[in-house]
């Protein structure tokens, strides 16, 4: 199983993926995850845990 900052990634690198290929962000507009301050990566983690929490809870 991941853990909830591997999932938080996966869906942080996802998101600016998608936001550039929907041309709302152009490239090199997102920081790489290793350079996310804290609180930004506690964030995602945190959206991570919720989802994870939704989602086994309804299955």
């Amino acid at each position: 199983m991941r853990s909830y900052e591997q999932l938080a990634r996966i869906a942080y690198e996802a998101a600016c993926k998608k936001a550039l290929d929907i041309g709302i962000r152009e490239e090199g507009d997102s920081a790489p995850w290793d350079q996310l301050d804290p609180g930004c990566k506690e964030t995602w983690i945190a959206a991570a845990q919720q989802l994870w929490s939704e989602f086994t809870t309804t299955h």
